[in-house]
């Protein structure tokens, strides 16, 4: 009797202890799982977020000023993960006018009692850059002179407003208002312009991978 109730604990025992690694067993399994589908959810919050620097560029219209950005943005992404092409962003962009230095000169205008926009005077530079209308769209990852422009343009003083010489002063002041001009950058220039997003592109994972706008409508001065 005695060797049969030790035999009926044992057995009691082993019985909880089993019960007990399969409860840890399955304890472990659920929070394995929870923590899996945390981070499943981090990750897409990551991805979402990564993603929203580059799709809120997916706009009708724009100026050149916000091309310029995300061009900025792909270029120091792609520097980061230089050695990850999956994770590179291409951007493409079509232009419809060269890119030019405009020079503008302002006279005072009596009627008005305003200075007014009295010549201006246009000067392309695609020989400079090897920007031009009528090539195909520029391809970021395979253009340096889109760099080079983007690093040019932030080096230019700002535009300035300048006197004209002496001959043009006394040609065209007004009532002692002198004329002036004020000569605007290739990159004032394309900052001006309007484009739109016309495509955006995802890799297999879902990240935007490229991005592409064209150009609707010329610089104003005005």
């Amino acid at each position: 009797m005695e060797n049969a109730s030790k035999a009926l604990l044992m057995t009691g025992g082993i019985l909880i202890g089993i019960i007990l690694l399969t409860l840890g067993v399955y304890l472990y399994g659920i929070m394995r799982d929870a923590e899996q589908t945390r981070a499943t959810i981090l990750s897409e919050e990551q991805l979402v977020k990564y993603n929203q620097e580059y799709t809120s560029y997916d706009k009708g219209a724009m100026y050149g000023t916000d091309v310029i950005s995300v061009l900025n943005k792909a270029i120091n992404n792609n520097k980061m993960y230089e050695d990850d092409e999956s994770m590179w962003i291409d951007v493409k962009f079509r232009l419809l006018d060269d890119v030019s230095t405009v020079t503008n000169v302002y006279t005072w205008d009596k009627k008005t009692k305003k200075y007014v926009l009295n010549n201006s005077e246009t000067k392309k530079i695609k020989s400079t850059y090897g920007f031009n209308k009528d090539t195909d769209y520029y391809l970021l990852k395979n253009l340096n002179e889109i760099s080079s422009f983007l690093s040019k343009g932030v080096k230019e003083a700002s535009n300035k407003k300048e006197d004209l010489d002496t001959a043009d002063n006394i040609r065209l002041a007004v009532d002692g208002h002198n004329p002036y001009k004020i000569t605007y950058s290739g990159f004032s220039d394309f900052k001006r312009m309007i484009f739109k997003c016309t495509d955006i592109k995802y890799n297999d994972v879902g990240k935007v991978n490229y991005l592409e706008f064209k150009q609707i409508k010329s610089s104003s001065y005005n």
